[in-house]
């Protein structure tokens, strides 16, 4: 296991460390002084600004600030949707002082606000057209978080599960959305007493729930089941990419989800018009990413994070599955591999 890093100088008080955010008159009895280095690491930060037009420091996106002695800079920033091109920024002023040796960006999520899940957009984006301008389904989801690979078979349908189910532990509402026709896993994973498909008198689909978490997959509407005697459930879906885009947006759009804190959205595999459908019309609050050790999946996981850069919606973290197996001998096995998903993850 990895050495814990000690923890940042400064955490934000409220709004971050900036004029606006409470810099000037910060007051706070765990508060410890910058010291000289820390300062000019502020100093040269004002020269990275932000969507709003005024600096990063100003606008207190910047949480804290750690300068050791030996040149590791250490800068956490609030999230934001064009989060890594500033990342990138912060690096490139900071990495320019002579003294620092590393420079190290992290970002940190949104505050709560009203005691409710951080606010991350939820609902469906704003447009001229399109079904998803209109509908209101998911009128009442504060966040939608993709969890996505663009790699088949890295277990993104398992990190979705776990990751709603925690969620759903920890008292928040959430739901989960399986966005992949061809090959829908949800329905096989989590088998709700009663999964059939009802509207409600508002013309919204009532989704299934189990174990307090709201599900809705394609699978619901056409159960498969290879082993069946029913020819009609042994077969596939079989649709071009529109129209199976298409699919998916409706069933985002027109099941009453209700008030949701997260909604939870487990991706296909690639970046064809399912991706692209879903990120145009739906306002996703940020991205999980799963991969696995290889090379292989590597490749096309570099594609995932690509398109969600394109689309503005910021990652929040990457899974790396698979990863090592625990053999009865006592040793720790990497049959994958290791060591290269750490540097995918810093692009």
């Amino acid at each position: 296991r990895r050495p814990r890093r000690p923890p940042l100088l400064l955490l934000r008080p409220r709004g971050g460390l900036g004029e606006r955010g409470g810099l000037r008159g910060l007051s706070s009895p765990s508060r410890k002084e910058f010291s000289e280095r820390e300062k000019e690491v502020l100093r040269v930060l004002r020269a990275v600004k932000a969507g709003s037009g005024g600096d990063i420091v100003y606008e207190g996106l910047v949480e804290g600030v750690r300068a050791t002695g030996d040149g590791l800079v250490s800068i956490s920033l609030q999230l934001t949707r064009d989060y890594r091109d500033v990342r990138r920024r912060c690096r490139a002023v900071v990495e320019e002082l002579p003294w620092v040796s590393t420079c190290r960006v992290t970002m940190a999520a949104a505050p709560r606000q009203g005691g409710g899940a951080a606010p991350g957009g939820g609902a469906t984006r704003k447009s001229s057209g399109g079904a998803g301008a209109e509908a209101d389904g998911v009128g009442g989801v504060r966040n939608i978080i993709a969890v996505s690979s663009c790699k088949g078979g890295v277990g993104k349908s398992t990190v979705s599960v776990n990751l709603a189910y925690t969620l759903r532990a920890l008292g928040y509402s959430v739901g989960i959305l399986d966005a992949d026709v061809h090959g829908p896993s949800i329905p096989t994973m989590l088998t709700p007493a009663d999964p059939v498909l009802r509207l409600n008198s508002k013309e919204l689909i009532i989704p299934p729930d189990y174990l307090g978490v709201k599900l809705m997959s394609y699978g619901f509407s056409r159960p498969f089941d290879p082993m069946s005697t029913d020819e009609s459930q042994r077969q596939g879906s079989i649709m071009r990419g529109p129209m199976a885009g298409g699919v998916v947006q409706r069933l985002a759009t027109t099941t009453d989800w209700g008030e949701l804190d997260y909604l939870v959205v487990d991706f296909p595999p690639g970046t064809g018009d399912v991706q692209i459908t879903l990120t145009q019309s739906l306002k996703f609050a940020s991205a999980l990413v799963v991969t696995t050790p290889q090379r292989l999946a590597h490749v096309d996981v570099v594609k995932g994070i690509d398109m969600f850069d394109k689309v503005k919606v910021p990652i929040i973290g990457m899974v790396e599955n698979m990863a090592y197996l625990d053999c009865p001998c006592g040793k720790r096995l990497h049959p994958f591999g290791s060591g290269k998903t750490e540097a995918l993850a810093e692009l």
